[in-house]
């Protein structure tokens, strides 16, 4: 009778442990090569080493019972690893218009995703007080050629904000993007359609990208307003590929990392 009872209790924490190893690797593992590459292979091998830890613990305990609060200390740790892998993406594909969530997808993208430093110099720390129409959009590594994710921040805030956003942008070594001719002079040389661009968002957006030289890619994530908004004297700091973009008349800050 004892030997059943230890043999259904034993089976019991088997199908536990045997369910937070197919649990990690299923679903895991599925992240690991679609979402957060980095934060779950960052957590990989400490999960695993938890696990092993955990059979040998069950045995010890098993043995004399000695062993069942360093046994559920390590449990509670495993659960812990599990959660962050799996809610790391989640995280960073959701909440795009949550501002208290800012930090945390702010880290899965810096820490989890990208494998340089450059989204440091783009992405703010903090974000501040006074900002409106906030939206974060974070992508997530996927197995594609040529693939790169990028952040794109999107927000209103007031003029000395902006001052304080340029300080720092200079401050980090951005290069600023000075504009070559007055619009009044590109629109002239590029023989551009004034009345279509007055009425028709795509062909404005197409002109005030080339002029402003802000990715096309960028403007996607802006509100039809957003894109009508952002004025012609908006100051452009770049760093390669990333940059980020001021417009004290609108208000309007963009950052894409």
């Amino acid at each position: 009778m004892a030997n059943n009872k230890a043999r259904a209790n034993r089976s019991v924490y088997f199908y536990i442990n045997v369910l937070f190893v197919l649990f990690f690797f299923f679903l895991g593992g599925c992240f690991l090569v679609f979402s957060a590459y980095g934060i779950t292979e960052m957590f990989l091998f400490p999960f695993l080493a938890a696990n092993f830890f955990l059979v040998i613990l069950f045995r010890k305990n098993r043995k004399d019972g000695t062993f069942r609060s360093p046994l559920i200390i390590v449990r509670i740790i495993t659960i812990l690893f599990a959660v962050i892998i799996l809610a790391s993406p989640i995280i960073g594909v959701s909440f795009k218009n949550n501002k208290h969530l800012y930090p945390v997808k702010r880290a899965v993208f810096g820490y989890g995703i990208r494998s340089d430093s450059e989204w440091k110099k783009i992405l703010p720390q903090h974000l501040p007080d006074n900002c409106d129409e906030y939206f974060f959009r974070t992508e997530m590594s996927f197995p594609a050629q040529d693939y790169h994710p990028y952040a794109y921040l999107v927000m209103r805030c007031d003029k000395e904000q902006i001052k304080e956003y340029i300080s720092g942008a200079k401050a980090n070594g951005l290069e600023n993007i000075k504009k070559e001719k007055t619009f009044s002079e590109y629109n002239f040389d590029n023989k551009t359609d004034i009345e279509l661009y007055e009425q028709d968002i795509n062909y404005h957006v197409t002109v005030i990208s080339d002029y402003l030289s802000i990715p096309h890619h960028v403007f996607i994530w802006l509100s039809d307003e957003q894109k009508l908004d952002l004025s012609t004297d908006a100051v452009v700091y770049k760093s390669g590929s990333f940059g980020c973009a001021f417009d004290e008349s609108s208000g309007l800050c963009l950052f894409w990392s």
